[in-house]
């Protein structure tokens, strides 16, 4: 149960705060092997039968002390030494590998909802996951631009009759496939990264205590998934964009607990540097 900031172990803390870095924690966010820890009461320290208080039962008060329980907020205490809590995803499934398609669609309806708390559950994951989400989503994205794009190139041909303009585009569709998906491999890095690397230099600036910059490159590729409306026709691009950095600064804000104006002046300095740098070019 290591700090996400600093990595200082957490454990028989009575403030949800970590002593080193002053980053605030969630005990919900870290998963233990059944019966390895033990939960107590912040306030006096007695142990809690039953583990941490449901959902239904949070802000009881304490029976001994009288202080309000809450299971993100509860003292841990280890039962063994070599202990360690486990960052947990809400979608996890010991069944299924981390990042597998099955948490693709409920990430992407919660991101599409502008949820700020999809980013920060989806922050304790690994790069890996975030990389093959956005890399997923411009992939459907490109794959649908594409087929809408061939479907009125042929119903062009076919209407014009020329038969030689249809076979040369058939012969040019491999190319495009391939072109799509080094596209959607390469966006992440590219595209991602770069946002990501822009936004956290200001915010090491603006937030001393921001959170590493893996955070913050998840972050970006998380607030990818509105690029999928970009396979639309003339108007998706348009959505899109403003769409994504919405999200983006949402994102920043729930994962680096900073104002909203950090927020924005951190994710939206340099998409706004390279736009006017693009009208005076």
């Amino acid at each position: 149960m290591y700090c996400m900031q600093c990595n200082y172990l957490l454990f028989n803390l009575t403030r949800p705060v970590c002593p080193e870095c002053g980053r605030a924690f969630r005990v919900g966010d870290y998963r233990f092997e059944p019966g390895c820890v033990e939960y107590l009461c912040p306030g006096c320290l007695t142990p809690l039968d039953g583990g941490p208080p449901t959902p239904d039962r949070a802000g009881r008060p304490c029976a001994q002390c009288g202080t309000p329980l809450n299971a993100d907020t509860l003292t841990v205490r280890p039962r063994r030494p070599d202990v360690v809590g486990i960052l947990r995803d809400q979608y996890e499934d010991p069944g299924l590998p981390p990042g597998s398609l099955p948490t693709v669609w409920p990430v992407w309806k919660r991101v599409m909802v502008l949820d700020g708390d999809i980013f920060r559950d989806r922050a304790i994951r690994s790069s890996g996951d975030a990389y093959w989400f956005a890399a997923s989503c411009l992939f459907v994205a490109l794959a649908t631009s594409g087929i809408v794009s061939s479907g009125l190139f042929f119903l062009i041909a076919l209407v014009a009759d020329e038969v030689g303009f249809m076979a040369g585009g058939v012969a040019a569709v491999p190319f495009a496939v391939f072109l799509g998906l080094m596209a959607a491999i390469a966006g992440p890095l590219v595209l991602g990264g770069g946002l990501a690397l822009g936004t956290h230099v200001a915010l090491t600036l603006l937030e001393p205590n921001c959170r590493p910059f893996h955070h913050t490159f998840r972050t970006a590729c998380y607030a990818m998934a509105p690029v999928i409306i970009a396979g639309i026709p003339i108007c998706g691009a348009f959505v899109a964009g403003p769409y994504a950095m919405t999200a983006y600064v949402i994102g920043i804000r729930a994962v680096h607990e900073t104002s909203a104006l950090v927020a924005v002046v951190s994710a939206l300095w340099l998409p706004v540097l390279l736009m006017a740098l693009l009208v005076l070019l």
